[in-house]
């Protein structure tokens, strides 16, 4: 959500960044990366020197995001200019694949795979229950939801994100109901993760999801923007057990022809390698933060005005993200008050612009607390002076003492 006019910071005045589910600043280790790589690299499909060493880079990136996200060393993976492209990509050629095959995604999911899930005349929206997390079967008959929604017995396409952009639900967790609920269905059930949120905070395997597909992107993990990846075993999946053989030409139909950004690729495999490292770790400290922020703005505005959206802390949820609606604060005041103090944080996923949350629409959230919700997405580099900076903010905000 875009408030005031485009400005450059007033002097002095350090900058505090909270916004890293929108996206993450790059890490100057792929910088310094990209400078150690000798500067031939050449077109891929050639067959000189400097095209077997970009072949040798994107086979090296393709290895690491195999064995980070699908728990094996092989499957196809396939870059792209963003994770968006790369959701479309995937569902028209299923389309192709499998004519007649139906979609299904939590309510609350990314603009993204909601558009794909709309481009398919059988798709449909689950619920999601109060936390944000989505739900196998509907609530007034306890049916499995695609057996309400969906005609007959199509082919599926399930996707869950590993957590969610705005209240951080870790939906992969609801894997196994899923699994139950759909243990009758008459085709196959091919399960699509998307993981741009939670990488290297959250496990994940594909492999023993029961995952076929998992797309990935770089400006989510501290990596480069315009590069993103599809992951996606060949054959495809069932969720649950068995092989889908989609055609010998499927993985190939993945494929978006053209010249790949292989500094990109490049960046993309260093900045996950860090994650490799470093996440765990991260996760622990980011928990702390972010439990050190609530606890300060329940402090300086009260409890009773600072209400959690979303899972409670833990497993369930992303590690840096806090959801709160301050009750009483309406969300374009916070968020200028924040932003005129250099402060970023938003109330909704960046692609929501000034349409408010659907992801709070879809867990049922009232109005008081869906127009003075904030989301901070605290990341790498946020410490303790961030944290008590965005608190002074919005507690002379609520005390009328800002200006």
């Amino acid at each position: 959500m875009g408030v005031g006019p485009e400005s450059e910071p007033a002097c002095g005045v350090r900058e505090v960044y909270l916004d890293h589910h929108a996206t993450t600043p790059l890490d100057p280790r792929v910088t310094a990366g990209w400078s150690q790589e000798p500067e031939s690299l050449g077109h891929p499909d050639a067959s000189h020197y400097a095209a077997r060493r970009s072949r040798r880079l994107i086979g090296r990136a393709s290895q690491r995001i195999c064995q980070l996200v699908g728990g094996q060393a092989s499957g196809r993976v396939l870059f792209f200019g963003s994770a968006s492209e790369a959701i479309r990509q995937l569902h028209q050629c299923l389309r192709r694949w499998l004519p007649d095959i139906a979609a299904l995604a939590p309510a609350s999911s990314h603009r993204a795979v909601l558009n794909a899930i709309d481009s398919i005349e059988a798709g449909a929206r689950l619920a999601v229950n109060s936390e944000g997390l989505p739900e196998p079967l509907e609530a007034t008959s306890g049916v499995p939801f695609c057996s309400a929604h969906v005609d007959g017995g199509r082919p599926l396409i399930l996707t869950l994100s590993l957590t969610n952009s705005e209240v951080g639900a870790a939906e992969l967790a609801q894997v196994t109901r899923f699994r139950e609920a759909l243990a009758e269905w008459p085709a196959p059930v091919l399960l699509h993760i998307d993981a741009c949120q939670g990488l290297g905070y959250i496990d994940i395997a594909a492999d023993a999801m029961g995952a076929s597909f998992v797309t990935l992107s770089g400006h989510k993990v501290y990596g480069p923007t315009g590069v993103a990846a599809l992951y996606a075993r060949c054959p495809a999946q069932d969720l649950r057990g068995g092989a889908v053989h989609l055609g010998p030409e499927f993985a190939a139909d993945l494929l978006v022809k053209g010249t790949p950004n292989l500094y990109g690729v490049m960046g993309l495999d260093i900045a996950l390698g860090i994650l490799e490292t470093s996440g765990a770790d991260e996760a622990v400290r980011l928990d702390a933060l972010r439990r050190e922020l609530l606890g300060q703005l329940r402090s300086a505005l009260g409890s009773d005005r600072v209400v959690l959206n979303g899972p409670p802390f833990g497993p369930m949820r992303h590690p840096g993200n806090l959801n709160v609606s301050l009750l009483g604060i309406p969300s374009a005041q916070s968020l200028v008050a924040l932003d005129v103090a250099r402060v970023a944080v938003t109330s909704a996923a960046a692609c929501s612009r000034n349409a408010g949350s659907h992801v709070l629409r879809a867990m049922s959230v009232n109005s008081e607390r869906s127009s003075s919700a904030l989301r901070f997405g605290l990341g790498r580099g946020n410490t303790e002076a961030d944290v008590g900076r965005a608190v002074e903010v919005l507690s002379a905000l609520a005390r009328g003492t800002l200006y």
